[in-house]
Parts: structure tokens; sequence; C-alpha cells
């Protein structure tokens, strides 16, 4: 029983990250989970955080990447106190955030060169950050991406492919080093 209300509350959590689609204009989708501020006032405007998952939240089910990191977002403090939009888009099963194929099972002596070809899901990734930030009233002043594991390559490849994007990088991993690899 305690179970089961314990899944519960994780499932109402859940339920306030609204599911959604981003299609690109060649028809390629990416799912993703929004989570807004409970009010959005009249001239404000909010931070922006982008969630970037492992790669054991891969799939298409569009719930896996919440796994970690998504009731953060949603406890009620934290929600009142720091008021912002959240992104936790979700990677398909056979593809990955970093680059369009795996390399060399993530090798400690993988260094991912800086002219690799960008993977499609973390393409639409920038695509749908640049539509989000069209879209809703985002101060350019406070920008947070976060993301896990070897993940946190993704968050400097957005930003080193794209210089106006200008997110605040706070990745998690502890295990990759700036201009090192793995």
């Amino acid at each position: 029983m305690l179970s089961f209300l314990f899944i519960s509350e994780i499932y109402a959590q859940y339920q306030e990250y609204h599911s959604e689609i981003y299609v690109s204009e060649n028809g390629d989708s990416l799912l993703y989970r929004q989570l807004n501020p409970q009010e959005i006032e009249e001239g404000e405007k909010y931070p922006l955080v982008l969630f970037l998952h492992g790669a054991g939240e891969r799939g298409d089910d569009n719930i896996s990447q919440l796994r970690h990191g998504a009731m953060m977002f949603t406890n009620p403090v934290n929600r009142e106190k720091y008021p912002c939009f959240v992104l936790f888009p979700q990677c398909p099963a056979d593809l990955y955030w970093p680059t369009p194929r795996r390399p060399d099972n993530f090798q400690d002596e993988f260094i991912f060169p800086a002219d690799a070809e960008i993977s499609k899901p973390l393409a639409l990734v920038k695509e749908l950050l640049d539509k989000t930030i069209q879209t809703y009233p985002f101060s350019w002043r406070r920008r947070c991406g976060r993301s896990r594991a070897i993940f946190a390559r993704c968050v400097f490849e957005i930003e080193g492919r794209e210089s106006e994007c200008g997110i605040y990088r706070v990745p998690r991993s502890q295990s990759w080093q700036l201009g090192t690899g793995f």
C-alpha cells in the first residue's frame, strides 16, 4: 500500500509536465516534457532550464526522461520560490545526444572532435530551444542547462555550435572534462 501511494505521488508530479512533441520543418520529431511557471506575470521574464537525461532514460514513452531531476522542479517550495520554464527532451532509444552514433563505447580515451556532426536529437533540441525562447517570456540573463552522466557534453556542444544560445552550463557529470574527453 505504501509503495502504491509513493508511485501515485510521483506520477502526480510528472503530470505537471506537459507532454509535447516538437516537429521540425522537415518532419523529424522529438518527444519532450515541459513545465511552466505556475503563474506567468505580465512583464515578468523567467529562466529556462534544459535537462538532458542519460542513456538509461532514452526511449519513446515521453516519461522516462523525468526519472532523475523532474521532482526537484515540481517541489511546491521550489516552484514558488524559483519559477521557471523547464524542458526535458527524450532522446530516441537507438540514438545518442552527443554524436550521431555511439562512439567507441565511450572509452576513457575518446575525445569528441570539435567539428563532429551534430546528432539529430541534439539538433532538434537546439531547434526546440530556439522555438521556446521565441515563444515564452524568457530571461536572457537567467538560463540554465542541466545534464546527466556523459551527456554534459551536449550542453557544451549546443553552446559551441551556436554562440547566440548563451546557456549557463550546470553539468552534473563529474566524468567529463573540457578538452580531454571523458
